[in-house]
């Protein structure tokens, strides 16, 4: 899960563009953009369709499992269809 660290104008997003694909591999990326809360980032892994993993963001490359706190959040589904 990359962070856009400080990015105050268009350069630093194009930066972060840059970077995005260049550890993706793909020539296009798409991008899910909304407000940060510190401290609330938490990536979910769903495996046929069911929440596996939850994990902090870390230093970006690893974080702390914490699924079983995951799990308690009324919010977060623990199945989801995504096809």
């Amino acid at each position: 899960m990359l962070s856009l660290e400080n990015s105050y104008n268009a350069d630093d997003l194009l930066d972060g563009d840059k970077k995005a694909r260049e550890l993706s591999g793909l020539d296009i990326v798409e991008y899910c953009i909304e407000p940060k809360f510190d401290g609330a980032s938490i990536s979910l892994i769903y495996e046929d369709d069911i929440l596996v993993r939850g994990t902090t963001r870390g230093d970006g490359v690893v974080g702390d499992d914490i699924t079983p706190n995951t799990k308690q959040i009324k919010s977060i589904p623990l199945s989801a269809n995504f096809f």
